[in-house]
């Protein structure tokens, strides 16, 4: 090791990352992130050599151009098995991402396997997709026909589509699995809705699949990994709907029951810290009107009440240009518990509605429809 070479480093909790040695001493030395450029102080024993197909021989730089166009799917996909078992979960997304940019689909024609993009991941949802069919294409647009039992937009069984919301299936068995360990790997990285996104194109994809035997448990794979990240998000009803699925397909297996519990147990918890957090707040807002209300009673006993041809008292004080009724002050009381009141619906409804976050951890590696387009 030297300094300016470069190494996979052990972070925490199992994380590693590709790096750029900055400075070396006998016992430790300073690393600068490739992901980020973030320094960090490790031990000597924390550095690793990368991989051999991370540096090509001929100029030491990783993953050349001249390289990276001799690998095939399969290849990209098993290196980022080995990435990910090394805990290095950005760089195995890096060559799942290039495994699907490398299968050969067919051209976008009639009767082309296609997954379509549903929804819109704009207000913070998942990307949802539905398996199809292409019967035909004109333009910018294709009209599909849904082979899924249970469309998750209505009951519309074919529809006209825009051709940048498809996303076209070449090897269903290869693609599926591919989609599955983007999820595991999102998931471990931290992020909250790429992972249920990858795992829904798993299980549309499965639908593409041939063979009867193998469909089965492709999909009950992909749905076990979907209902994981449903619950890791907290959504606990698209985590139970995905067990409740899985089920169909393999019913004998306990996990589908474990993972309903799971859901259950994981929303009563959150129903109790709700409860907890609402009673706080209220305490909260309590001893700030009882605080207001003895400001308001000492400003007032500082007025003059006179009596005037009006329906109430007026108020007012030498020196000051205010002039104002009791019932003033009782609207004004009013809107400031009518804002305290918004403040504990906001809490509560942030606290009851499902964990996402407006971006994932990684912006730069969002599930983007467009990069998996074969057209």
């Amino acid at each position: 090791m030297e300094v300016g070479g470069r190494v996979r480093v052990r972070l925490h909790n199992g994380i590693s990352a590709r790096a750029t040695i900055a400075t070396l001493t006998e016992d430790e030395a300073e690393v600068l992130l490739d992901k980020d450029g973030a320094e960090h102080s490790v031990p000597l024993a924390s550095l690793f050599a990368l991989e051999p197909f991370e540096v090509d021989s001929t100029d030491n730089t990783c993953d050349a151009e001249m390289t990276a166009t001799r690998v095939s799917a399969s290849q990209r996909k098993e290196r980022g098995n080995i990435l990910f078992r090394l805990g290095d979960f950005d760089a195995a997304i890096e060559q799942y991402v290039a495994a699907l940019k490398k299968l050969k689909p067919q051209a976008l024609s009639p009767g082309a396997p296609v997954i379509v993009s549903c929804g819109d991941p704009s207000n913070g949802s998942a990307k949802r997709y539905r398996p199809g069919t292409v019967a035909t294409v004109s333009g910018n647009v294709a009209e599909v026909l849904f082979d899924d039992d249970s469309p998750q937009t209505g009951d519309v069984d074919e529809a006209e589509i825009p051709v940048s919301r498809l996303v076209l299936v070449g090897d269903p068995v290869l693609q599926s699995s591919v989609y599955l360990n983007l999820a595991k790997a999102a998931a471990k990285r931290g992020d909250r809705l790429e992972p249920v996104a990858y795992a829904h194109r798993a299980v549309c994809t499965t639908h593409h699949i041939p063979e009867q035997e193998e469909r089965p448990v492709s999909m009950a794979k992909a749905l076990l990994v979907l209902a994981r990240a449903e619950l890791n998000r907290s959504n606990f009803n698209g985590a139970e709907h995905a067990a409740d699925q899985g089920e169909l397909l393999s019913p004998g297996d306990k996990q589908w029951a474990q993972l309903r519990a799971e859901a259950g147990r994981k929303r009563a918890q959150r129903h109790l810290s709700n409860k907890r957090l609402a009673k706080e707040v209220s305490m909260w807002v309590n001893d700030v009107m009882d605080a207001r209300g003895q400001e308001e009673q000492a400003e007032c006993e500082s007025y003059t009440f006179i009596e005037k041809d009006e329906p109430s008292p007026v108020a007012v004080r030498e020196g000051a240009r205010a002039v104002f009724t009791p019932h003033a002050l009782h609207h004004w009381g009013a809107a400031w518990a009518g804002t305290l009141a918004a403040v504990i619906l906001a809490l509560v409804v942030a606290r009851t509605w499902p964990s996402v976050p407006l971006r994932d951890a990684s912006e730069g590696s969002s599930v983007d429809d467009n990069a998996f387009h074969h057209g």
